[in-house]
């Protein structure tokens, strides 16, 4: 009987690697592909725009916080001990309301000190008064006494002095009478003006004792003010924007314990690129949006300081601001820099700067794309100009496609 031979295996594994060798090549023609390869991409997942020809305003974008434009601190009057918080940081407050108690001991004894103090006071000038009344009285009286024995030598010498021409008295007794009334002038004028003297030294003694006491008044005053403040409450109303206390919280005189800012009056506090605050002026005007609201103010101060690679620029806002608008809410604004009556612009594209050129697809009226460099200018917000490279009315694609324009691949539109 005849024997089946199986085939041999050189001849089956020799097909195999032939079929292998054609896989292999295959592959490789399909990595490597063609120098022209085309990405396909959906139009809804790139964005379009169309370029425009018209008046434009350049601005510089920044972004930055609503400030208070008129801000009340508060600030500890004496040593103390945080006690009790009421309200905490963004609280409305309204005139008089409390927002925190601390204590201090030590206030209640010192207005009982001063207290005192001021009774002293007054009753030592009661007592001065007094005093003076009485020196006054004797000194009155004297005056008085001098007063009347003036007029009765007056009278003695008038009486005499017709005895004394008749030759009735001696000429001796009516020169001492004269004598005497001279003495009782001079007597009396020295009583007089000791007297003024001493008006005017009880004047100016309780002058002294009325100013000891106004100075007491006022150290009563102060303590009880101090004493008060331990209650902090609004000296106006409007929006807690700082109050960095604890409870337990030790504080010195001078520390801050509040800080109330204007709901109504309001700034804008921008944060300006160091790199553009040099187009930046003041009375320049500014977009601010406020939420999904818009409204107009104009530059009123620039910061000369530069933090964190930023200016900070103060913006003056008018009196009527949406509902929304409340100090410390984040905002972003847009500063007109310069107004172009003409200019070629489009929306910006992905990652370009300005003064600088890029590789953008355009999309041609077949819906074809070509990739051309174009030359861009200013900044205008959303927008930016074109120096050249493009033409009114055509678009172009402005999604982030700088990888497949670096490497020069072709994009086809589905």
């Amino acid at each position: 009987m005849d024997v089946i031979k199986p085939p041999e295996p050189t001849k089956r594994w020799r097909r195999w690697m032939w079929g292998l060798v054609v896989c292999v090549f295959g592959v490789s023609v399909w990595l490597i592909g063609p120098s022209d390869q085309i990405t396909r991409l959906g139009r809804h997942d790139v964005l379009i725009a169309t370029v425009e020809y018209g008046p434009l305003s350049i601005g510089v974008d920044s972004f930055g916080v609503l400030r208070s434009a008129e801000q009340h601190l508060i600030t500890a009057d004496s040593d103390a001990v945080v006690k009790q918080i009421y309200l905490k940081a963004g609280a409305s407050v309204a005139v008089g309301e409390v927002i925190a108690t601390l204590d201090n001991p030590d206030l209640s004894l010192a207005v009982a000190q001063a207290q005192q103090a001021l009774q002293s006071s007054d009753m030592a000038l009661q007592q001065l008064i007094l005093n003076q009344q009485r020196e006054f009285l004797s000194e009155q009286t004297a005056l008085d006494k001098l007063t009347g024995d003036l007029a009765t030598a007056r009278l003695r010498l008038q009486a005499e002095q017709g005895l004394a021409e008749k030759g009735i008295i001696s000429h001796l007794v009516f020169a001492q009478t004269q004598s005497r009334v001279a003495n009782l002038v001079r007597q009396m004028q020295s009583a007089q003006q000791r007297l003024d003297q001493l008006k005017k030294l009880h004047a100016s003694a309780q002058q002294l004792a009325s100013q000891r006491i106004a100075i007491r008044r006022q150290e009563l005053a102060r303590s009880r003010a101090r004493l008060a403040a331990l209650t902090i409450t609004a000296p106006v109303a409007g929006i807690l924007e700082r109050m960095p206390l604890a409870v337990g919280q030790r504080l010195t005189v001078g520390d801050e314990t509040a800080l109330i800012g204007s709901q109504t009056q309001l700034l804008a506090e921008l944060r300006v690129p160091q790199s553009q605050v040099q187009k930046v002026l003041p009375g320049q005007t500014v977009t601010v949006r406020i939420r999904d609201q818009q409204v107009t103010g104009t530059v009123g101060r620039i910061d000369p300081v530069v933090a964190e690679n930023s200016v900070k620029v103060e913006v003056a806002l008018p009196q009527t601001l949406p509902k929304a608008a409340r100090p410390m809410l984040s905002i972003d604004a847009s500063i007109t820099v310069a107004e172009l009556d003409q200019a070629l612009y489009i929306r910006r594209p992905a990652n370009v700067r300005e003064q600088q050129a890029a590789q953008l697809y355009r999309v041609r009226e077949d819906g074809a794309t070509e990739l051309k460099t174009v030359q861009f200018g200013a900044l205008a917000g959303r927008y930016v100009v074109i120096e050249q490279g493009a033409e009114k009315n055509q678009r172009w694609i402005i999604s982030d496609l700088s990888n497949l324009a670096q490497q020069g691949v072709q994009v086809a539109l589905n």
